[in-house]
C-alpha cells in the first residue's frame, strides 16, 4: 500500500514537473514587424496659442527591414478656419531624411508658411520656416518606434504638438 501511494505521488510529481516545462505560465509576445504611426503638428501663433492648421506625417518602421526601407510621408497639410480668417497660408511642406544608421533613421519636416493681409496671397508681411525632427529606431534592436525629437519656430509662430 505504501509503495502504491509512493508510486502515485512520484507520478504526480513527474507530471507537474513536465507540465511546467511544456506549458509556460505566459506565452512569449512577439514584437510587431511593422508600425504605422501618424504624428500631427499644428502651426499657430505662440502668444495667444491659436492653431492655424494641421500637418500630419505618416511613418512605416519595421523590425524586419533595413532603416533604408523605412518611410515617412506628409499625409495632411491644411489651414483651418481660424488660419484662413487671419490670412495664414501653408506655402509648402516636405519631409526629408537627414541620417540613416544601422538601427535608426532621422527625418526633418519643413513647413513654409506666410501671413498675408488681405487674404488674397499678397502683400505677405511675414514668412515662416518651421521644422520638426523625427526619429525612427528599433528599441532594444527589436521593437520599432517613432519619436518627435524637437520642433523649431519663432517667438510668434510655432508648431504645437496638441490641437
Amino acid at each position: 500500500m505504501k509503495r502504491r501511494i509512493a508510486a502515485f505521488l512520484a507520478s504526480v510529481a513527474v507530471m507537474v514537473a513536465l507540465s511546467m516545462v511544456v506549458l509556460p505560465s505566459s506565452p512569449a509576445q512577439a514584437a510587431p514587424s511593422c508600425i504605422f504611426p501618424t504624428i500631427s503638428l499644428y502651426p499657430g501663433e505662440a502668444g495667444p496659442n491659436l492653431r492655424y492648421g494641421e500637418v500630419s506625417v505618416s511613418f512605416v518602421v519595421c523590425n524586419n527591414r533595413s532603416p533604408h526601407d523605412w518611410t515617412a510621408d506628409v499625409t495632411k497639410s491644411q489651414v483651418n478656419t481660424t488660419g484662413k480668417n487671419l490670412g495664414f497660408f501653408i506655402d509648402g511642406v516636405n519631409i526629408r531624411t537627414t541620417f540613416i544608421g544601422d538601427y535608426s533613421r532621422y527625418w526633418t519636416l519643413t513647413v513654409n508658411a506666410s501671413t498675408c493681409v488681405p487674404r488674397v496671397g499678397w502683400p505677405c508681411h511675414a514668412t515662416y520656416t518651421l521644422t520638426a525632427e523625427f526619429q525612427g529606431n528599433l528599441e532594444y534592436y527589436t521593437y520599432p518606434a517613432v519619436y518627435l525629437n524637437r520642433t523649431t519656430g519663432y517667438l510668434t509662430m510655432v508648431l504645437f504638438r496638441t490641437p
